[in-house]
């Protein structure tokens, strides 16, 4: 397994942003049929939950919810079409890779539980590259031993 696609990713994918042209071009290099996390589907499902509760409250902030939708459904079909594969994974494996992660990298990198997850999860299924547009959660993949080609902000 080459690649792994972690949430921003996926955003800058489904959802038009700053960083969807690269992410588009990029994603030209990942094959069908590559792995995607339930924790990264999750992630990014509630994402859009809370981007559409957000735009509700205050129509300055948040995503509507069409908008919402509209890329729930579009990551539905790539799904159903195999673009990504859910893949199973070990959680105890994950969580010991984890639980190394954080005590090599959170006091000094100040990491976040749920990117020392998602770095833990490439790294049980031997990703080569992790694709992110978050610097924080990069600089702990490459500290893991992985590429990541995306300008991160």
């Amino acid at each position: 397994m080459e690649f792994f696609a972690e949430t921003s990713f996926l955003f800058a994918i489904y959802i038009e942003q700053n960083n969807s042209a690269t992410a588009d071009k990029f994603l030209d290099y990942v094959p069908s049929g590559s792995p995607l996390s339930a924790l990264v589907r999750f992630e990014f499902e509630n994402g859009l939950r809370l981007q559409a509760g957000l735009f509700e409250r205050d129509r300055r902030k948040g995503l509507a919810l069409r908008f919402a939708e509209a890329a729930q459904m579009d990551l539905s079909a790539d799904l159903e079409r195999r673009f990504w594969e859910i893949r199973a994974v070990d959680l105890a494996e994950i969580l010991h890779l984890a639980q190394e992660l954080s005590e090599a990298h959170t006091q000094k990198d100040l990491q976040r539980p749920m990117d020392i997850l998602h770095v833990a999860t490439a790294l049980h299924w031997g990703a080569k590259t992790f694709l992110t547009f978050d610097a924080r959660q990069a600089n702990l993949a490459k500290g893991a031993g992985m590429k990541c080609p995306l300008k991160v902000s």
